[in-house]
């Protein structure tokens, strides 16, 4: 009960003073720009944050099924020819299923649309660099 008393009032005060250091701490460079070069990209393009960004939520929905596939198989396998179990673990495993297909369907849905508005090949892709080197006619080469 003691504990319970002292807990709110310490994360209260927690919270409290990341609140008023977090803003001064966040506003310095600390030389990130300098250490960094060119190595963050700066685009401006909206396509290549909608590519980033769908492609960080795809990462974690795999992450999230593999997960929920290990987990239902963990159920199934501990059922011990408890049916009720095994319907729990069916069910994870068929919504689980469902769920990255129903994802998958709309990232191709997404991709789709990104294509034929930007015109690139795939949605927020980094643009391939420019060949080194003249660029020779093919009738041209020995």
């Amino acid at each position: 009960m003691r504990l319970k008393r002292h807990l709110f009032p310490a994360a209260f005060a927690a919270v409290a003073l990341a609140l008023v250091v977090a803003p001064d701490a966040l506003a310095q460079n600390f030389g990130l720009d300098t250490a960094a070069g060119s190595t963050i990209p700066k685009t401006k393009d909206i396509a290549a944050i909608i590519g980033r960004i769908l492609r960080v939520a795809l990462s974690f929905v795999g992450t999230l099924f593999l997960l929920l596939m290990v987990y239902a198989g963990f159920l199934w396998m501990t059922a011990r020819g408890d049916s009720k179990k095994v319907d729990q673990a069916k069910q994870l495993i068929t919504g689980a299923i469902i769920g990255v297909l129903i994802i998958a369907s709309a990232y191709a849905l997404t991709s789709f649309v990104l294509t034929a508005v930007t015109g690139t090949g795939d949605a927020g892709a980094p643009a391939e660099a420019p060949a080194e080197g003249p660029v020779t006619d093919p009738s041209e080469v020995p």
